[in-house]
């Protein structure tokens, strides 16, 4: 059937493995690891046959990753996801994710969507999925602000106990 279109949604997942001081957090920390798969949907009326998926991550720093997974055949209305794996932060800003491939072997016989809850037509190498990647001094000016302002709110309820004191001296 060589006029036959498969449509298959795509969606990826990412977890960030960033550890800072040896405590977890939840950014995707510049030179951290983080975790990635894609869950793949056919929306089809015909089964896909499977193939070969080629994901590319574009970096602010103009490096880019290239992955590739082996997709089995998907019944029509069912889902894949992808094994997870570990890829690294290259630099701050955003990661953005494309598809630049999918078998099979005729790409053109796929149509690709992004959005589960009202599918939208993806384009290859577009991107579908954004990893922000932060600098590790993001993250310190982070807790810095926020150190800083416990302080300042501490140093106000000084004050203001400080203020009641002279009042109650002053009012007999």
């Amino acid at each position: 059937m060589a006029d036959e279109k498969y449509e298959l949604l795509i969606e990826a997942q990412t977890k960030s493995k960033a550890k800072i001081l040896g405590i977890p957090v939840k950014s995707f920390v510049e030179g951290q690891e983080y975790t990635q798969s894609f869950l793949l949907t056919n929306l089809g009326k015909e089964p896909y046959p499977g193939g070969k998926l080629f994901i590319k991550t574009g970096w602010a720093s103009q490096q880019n990753v290239d992955s590739e997974y082996e997709i089995p055949e998907i019944l029509p209305k069912e889902s894949y996801r992808t094994l997870e794996r570990v890829a690294r932060v290259l630099s701050s800003g955003y990661g953005l994710i494309a598809v630049v491939d999918i078998g099979p072997e005729d790409a053109e016989s796929v149509e690709l969507f992004k959005n589960a809850e009202k599918p939208i037509f993806l384009e290859f190498n577009e991107a579908f999925h954004l990893v922000p990647g932060k600098a590790h001094e993001e993250i310190y000016e982070f807790w810095a602000m926020i150190i800083a302002a416990f302080s300042l709110l501490i140093i106000a309820l000084e004050k203001i106990v400080e203020f009641v004191q002279w009042l109650l001296k002053v009012i007999p």
